[in-house]
């Protein structure tokens, strides 16, 4: 059984397997460079689901190569050299493949589920070529990452025609140039990504790279909303893009007026939409808050379904807490540290350690608990420990 939807759809059709005979053939595809250590984990996901399979090496210098050939000495093996833009070399790899086939192209660290069956997924292509028989067809799978059940829909499977290529330096995505178009279809085959690991991310530099490549992509297709949507905070930290130009970039990207209001009529629909607005609304929560909450009330009608959009109300609602709680505490300190002890002891006749006490809450309630031990250490009065019985629970 296969769930699939078209990607602007809300709801998933249910396939489920037939014996109907079909002429689909299935080709594996990896594009490869020193994965000696994945590529047999990949290679053994697909293998009984593939009909074809073959390995491009780009310039592989560790054992990657003659593993492949050792272990599964049926796949071909092609080799190209390495130029930085990933559209072009996913061009050159579909070269290797007939027109007509349908193709798997996944990474060298990747691996799908095991539990995909050879005649499920080649009914379901069949299935899908004959409910689109005109269009270029792409498949997406969940692609999820080791320790985290996110997961972002990746274009995975691809019908290989005259008119289907890639575009862009990197964050490539598969285009059309038939006059039927291309429809893509999101399924729930999980695949997992093991390219993202702090030890991968710096073998093979992807932060600067992928910053790079992905600066080319804006400066090439500036009105393409896609890649702005991409744009990590690793960008702005490290100054690859400013704070500001980055903001404009979204304002640009979600607003047909960028210096009106936010409302629905001023919105520029689109496929990108939800993740332009949740990037604009975690910076305004980081760098201007109070021009947030237009953004996040709006986002939440327009993507009910979509949690990240309360998690950011949410968000916002601690962060006034918090800015609250911590004037407060300024407030209390500043009484204690200006106002004279001995009149404080005096007219409150001894129960000023009821306020050290809220000063001990408070402490808690920001998390600052080192603080708050200190503190809560001195109180000798046992109405207020009894009041702080639930702090000294996280204290001990």
């Amino acid at each position: 059984m296969i769930k699939f939807k078209e990607s602007s759809e809300l709801d998933y059709t249910i396939f489920e397997s037939c014996n109907k005979e079909n002429e689909v053939k299935l080709e594996g595809l990896i594009m490869v460079k020193n994965q000696e250590n994945y590529i047999l984990d990949t290679l053994n996901s697909i293998v009984n689901i593939c009909d074809t399979i073959t390995v491009v090496d780009t310039g592989s210098t560790d054992s990657t190569v003659s593993n492949v050939m050792k272990y599964y000495p049926n796949v071909q093996i092609k080799f190209l050299e390495w130029e930085e833009n990933y559209a072009k070399m996913r061009n050159k790899c579909l070269k290797f493949i007939s027109v007509g086939s349908w193709v798997l192209f996944i990474d060298s660290d990747e691996t799908i589920d095991t539990n995909l069956n050879y005649d499920v997924i080649h009914n379901f292509l069949n299935h899908i070529d004959e409910l689109y028989p005109n269009k270029d067809k792409i498949c997406t799978v969940k692609q999820r990452h080791i320790g985290r059940p996110a997961f972002f829909h990746i274009e995975r499977f691809v019908k290989k025609t005259d008119t289907l290529y890639y575009a862009g330096y990197v964050h490539e995505e598969p285009r059309s140039s038939s006059e039927y178009g291309m429809i893509k279809l999101n399924t729930d085959i999980d695949l997992i990504n093991q390219g993202l690991t702090n030890q991968e991310i710096a073998k093979f530099s992807k932060e600067t790279r992928y910053c790079n490549l992905l600066l080319k992509n804006i400066e090439k297709e500036p009105d393409n909303p896609r890649w702005v949507s991409l744009i990590s905070p690793t960008m702005i930290e490290q100054n690859y893009i400013s704070k500001t130009d980055y903001m404009l970039l979204l304002k640009k990207h979600i607003l047909k007026n960028v210096c009106g209001e936010i409302s629905k009529n001023n919105l520029k629909n689109g496929p990108y939409l939800s993740y332009l607005l949740e990037r604009y609304c975690v910076s305004l929560i980081k760098w201007d808050d109070r021009k947030a909450i237009p953004y996040i009330q709006l986002s939440k009608e327009l993507f009910p379904y979509d949690i990240n959009f309360i998690v950011f109300e949410m968000t916002l609602f601690l962060k006034n807490i918090e800015h609250e709680l911590s004037q407060k505490l300024k407030e209390i300190i500043n009484y204690a540290e200006e106002t004279d002890k001995e009149r404080i002891h005096e007219d409150s006749e001894g129960t000023e350690e009821a306020l050290t006490g809220i000063v001990v809450r408070l402490l808690c309630k920001l998390g600052q608990y080192e603080q708050a031990r200190k503190i809560n250490g001195i109180i000798s009065d046992e109405l207020v420990q009894k009041m702080l019985t639930n702090e000294n629970k996280i204290l001990k």
